[in-house]
């Protein structure tokens, strides 16, 4: 038996990382991070999705341009 881990909603994403939803569609507009699917229109991200975020935040926290880490 096949067993997947539950996918996080926007809100769920935003929640952990402290990045806004609006910040997020933003991310997902310039393929920062996408959502795994859509379900009747709303994104729906896998759990890893909470490290790429904050992974991507972390320079931008440090007043990091936004270029020198999408490298």
């Amino acid at each position: 038996m096949v067993t997947t881990a539950p996918l996080l909603t926007i809100g769920a994403l935003a929640a952990p990382t402290g990045v806004p939803t609006s910040a997020l569609r933003y991310h997902d507009e310039l393929g920062l991070v996408r959502p795994e699917t859509r379900v009747a229109g709303r994104r729906r991200y896998a759990e890893s999705a909470v490290r790429t975020v904050g992974a991507q935040q972390g320079p931008l926290d440090r007043g990091e341009p936004r270029r020198a880490h999408e490298r």
